[in-house]
């Protein structure tokens, strides 16, 4: 009986140490990194007038309109190992070939060397696009912008620049979200 005891003691203490070190582990580990926190870099919005789309002070919820399209990374984690990046997530991860070129970071994908982000290894921002429209007050489309470094999302809306919103009733709201991973 005294065995059981101490042995299931030992398991105790030693279960107990091995959650103490993981808990008290080096976060600025190299090869892997966890998501901190995003922010909107550009967040605006356009509506029509005779001259075309006109930058508006409004206040827009975010969340309204895109969180139905947007990534969230909350739970990701990023890894780096000789020539692969993987993201990982809490029911999905992905692995592909990366490369580093003027602190750009590109994925291959689909044949294709795609803009992912920039940093380095040990500090990645991840850059996506997102925006939404309605044309003539029309039912709002909504769209994830391709992977670049600076999109301008009136070329895949129905206006093809900000002069061709000369409805009043033309809306256009485009969004850039840093994701930032340490």
């Amino acid at each position: 009986m005294m065995y059981r005891i101490n042995l299931f003691r030992n398991i105790l203490l030693l279960g107990l140490t091995l959650v103490f070190f993981y808990a008290c582990g080096n976060d600025d580990d190299t090869n892997s990194l966890r998501y901190r926190n995003s922010k909107y870099v550009k967040f605006e919005v356009y509506a029509g007038s005779e001259e075309g789309g006109a930058l508006i002070e409004k206040k827009v919820d975010s969340v309204k309109y895109f969180n139905a399209i947007m990534e969230s990374f909350t739970d990701a984690m990023i890894s780096f190992d000789a020539d692969r990046i993987l993201v990982g997530q809490v029911s999905i991860s992905e692995s592909s070939p990366y490369k580093f070129d003027n602190g750009l970071l590109y994925i291959y994908n689909d044949g294709l060397w795609q803009y992912f982000g920039y940093g380095n290894t040990g500090n990645v921002t991840i850059r996506q696009h997102y925006a939404a429209y309605k044309q003539n007050g029309g039912i709002i489309q909504r769209f994830r912008g391709p992977s670049k470094e600076a999109y301008t999302m009136e070329e895949d809306t129905p206006f093809a620049a900000l002069s061709g919103m000369v409805n009043k009733a033309d809306t256009l709201i485009v969004c850039t979200r840093d994701s930032y991973f340490k």
